[in-house]
């Protein structure tokens, strides 16, 4: 008798956490916090960020929004498309945490 109680109670609490990663993982905080990261990681495997700090550093500095225009305007389509991707995510990851709601626990 206490043996299949045991599995019943594991059956529903399994199911129970599955339920509560499934709410987690679907609220949009996470859903974009991902994709910023990944967007993110994705953009170090196009480009050599040290290379990019290098030379900003090596620059004058009234030159360096030249130097932005020149390596944006002759970058790959990929680069760019990556990078709005991280912009159009990061401002509306600054709309949600405005209005951002936690989810309410169960404590006890």
């Amino acid at each position: 008798m206490k043996n299949s109680e045991n599995k019943v109670r594991k059956t529903i609490m399994r199911r129970v956490y599955y339920a509560y990663l499934l709410r987690m993982i679907g609220q949009p905080l996470s859903i974009q916090v991902c994709l910023l990261s990944l967007s993110l990681l994705w953009l170090t495997q196009l480009i050599s960020i040290p290379a990019i700090m290098h030379n900003l550093l090596v620059i004058p500095v009234g030159r360096v929004p030249g130097y932005v225009w020149e390596a944006l305007t002759g970058t790959e389509f990929i680069v760019l498309l990556v990078l709005g991707v991280i912009m159009m995510t990061a401002l509306s990851l600054r709309v949600t945490l405005r209005f951002h709601k936690p989810i309410a626990t169960v404590v006890g």
